[in-house]
């Protein structure tokens, strides 16, 4: 799994704490040992399960956007649909 990771000094030392979660942080002399360090607890926190992944929908119409696609028979009732509205343009007068 890869994760964002922000590394930044802090007092002469560097912080990496992981992206949307700033309680998961480390503080350390070098950079390396920073990254270092929060990918142990990283690693720590996914064994105990205290970090999960969870998709979510997406907001509005994107949500709903290709649900369908493999469905065979929405595609009959769309062929449906667009017969009758054929068929009634054709009756409608001149």
């Amino acid at each position: 799994m890869t994760y964002p990771v922000i590394v930044e000094p802090d007092n002469g030392q560097f912080s990496a704490k992981l992206l949307g979660d700033d309680r998961i942080s480390v503080v350390r002399p070098t950079r390396d040992e920073a990254v270092d360090a929060l990918k142990r607890e990283v690693e720590q926190r996914v064994i105990r399960g205290e970090l999960v992944f969870v998709d979510l929908p997406k907001p509005g119409a994107a949500a709903i956007i290709g649900m369908f696609a493999d469905d065979t028979t929405l595609r009959e009732i769309v062929d449906e649909i667009y017969a009758e509205r054929d068929r009634q343009r054709d009756e409608l007068p001149e």
